[in-house]
């Protein structure tokens, strides 16, 4: 199933959301979900989980601080725990505001589907939307699994050394002794682990939403670009020819669909960044930390060569890899957004009629005012990526003076 939204021969209907559909229905936040009692229970039980896991690597985090290394180990998921548990309320209490945008942009994705042209385009960054969506989904359980194994392989050469076994858990977390050191310590490490399986399915249906939505909202402003462009194509090549009226009217009609196309783009564009403002500020808001710990610990595990260093090397590319998606998205649509002024320029705009011409004038000032995703303080976009990894460096600096 995820390989398939890499190609570029499906159609926009059989690449649509996959991945963050398949990775929120695991967890029930997938807004079309019926919301039935199984779906409530269902959905209650991931957050349950995902709320057990933030709470006790906070607590332990917290205990063990005088041990700076173990304290910084536990706080690496702890934190990304805490943020997904956010996203996770926030699709849960605004479900019904996601499915509607959900399918406004599939009726705005996939009209006319008779131009091929415009088909193709969509297509494109469908795919381009699965690969970053295919590369976060398994970059996110490729590092849950060494930290599912990591006990695991850790006891293994144990017993291959005759060294005494530990009851070591896949997250370290503040549990009483008893549940550890009974014989319900197997069921109690599928518990802890399960709750790392649901940060994952939360945090990559959620963030691949994110830049999913962000790549198709970047095609419905190309789709207006390519909209103008043929809308004028057919103007007399003669510069000095007059349109009569019904050549007046019928540009006119055109560029009144584009321009209300491009108000609904604009409106359902605004919608998003209302919803996604919170998710957006206290993901980046958490960037910075995670990163800057998720690093130290690195830089620690790889002075041992233990199996940590390829544990934290995994969750370093992923957080990475989280942060610049969110920004890659919101670049995109700014990018996109602007570029209808620049194709309306360099249009046979002159040939117009005076009329004609305010309209395409009207469509100019709109596309230079950029659309972005919005949050508190700031927009996500690739050079706030670069200013975040600037801060980690220097967090870095700071944290390495203390150990």
């Amino acid at each position: 199933m995820v390989f398939k939204v890499l190609s570029n021969k499906l159609s926009i209907e059989e690449q649509f959301f996959k991945i963050p559909e398949y990775s929120l229905r695991h967890v029930g936040c997938w807004p079309e979900i019926v919301f039935n009692w199984k779906a409530v229970l269902w959905s209650l039980g991931h957050f349950l989980f995902l709320s057990f896991g933030a709470y006790g690597e906070t607590v332990f985090g917290l205990v063990k601080i005088a041990d700076l290394t173990l304290a910084l180990e536990t706080f690496c998921p702890a934190i990304t725990k805490q943020v997904t548990v956010i996203k996770m309320l926030i699709f849960l209490f605004y479900r019904k505001d996601m499915k509607r945008l959900v399918l406004r942009l599939k009726e705005l994705i996939t009209a006319q589907k008779a131009d091929e042209e415009r088909l193709q385009i969509g297509q494109n960054l469908a795919s381009t939307a699965g690969a970053y969506s295919m590369f976060l989904y398994y970059s996110a359980h490729s590092t849950m699994m060494f930290f599912f194994f990591k006990p695991i392989v850790i006891n293994l050469y144990k017993m291959a050394v005759n060294e005494d076994t530990i009851r070591d858990l896949p997250f370290r977390m503040f549990l009483p002794k008893q549940f550890i050191e009974s014989q319900y310590y197997y069921i109690v490490f599928c518990l802890v682990g399960y709750s790392g399986w649901s940060t994952v399915y939360t945090f990559v249906g959620v963030d691949s939403f994110f830049v999913t939505f962000c790549l198709y909202m970047s095609a419905l402003f190309r789709f207006i670009q390519y909209d103008v462009e043929k809308a004028l194509s057919d103007l007399p090549q003669n510069d000095f020819q007059v349109l009569n009226y019904r050549q007046r009217q019928h540009y006119k009609k055109k560029l009144a669909k584009i321009i209300e196309n491009h108000n609904d783009v604009i409106h359902l564009s605004s919608d998003f960044s209302s919803l996604f403002a919170v998710i957006v500020l206290g993901h980046f808001l958490s960037a910075a930390l995670i990163l800057c710990v998720s690093i130290m610990v690195l830089l620690l595990s790889v002075e041992s060569l233990g199996f940590g260093a390829v544990l934290y090397t995994s969750y370093c590319i992923c957080t990475m890899f989280q942060l610049f998606v969110y920004c890659y998205g919101g670049t995109e649509i700014t990018e996109n957004s602007l570029e209808i002024s620049k194709t309306v320029y360099q249009t046979d705009w002159y040939k117009c009629d005076v009329e004609t011409q305010k309209m395409l004038l009207l469509i100019m000032l709109r596309s230079q005012r950029a659309v972005t995703v919005k949050a508190p303080f700031f927009s996500p976009s690739l050079p706030a990526f670069q200013t975040i990894m600037s801060s980690t460096g220097s967090y870095i600096a700071l944290l390495k003076s203390f150990l």
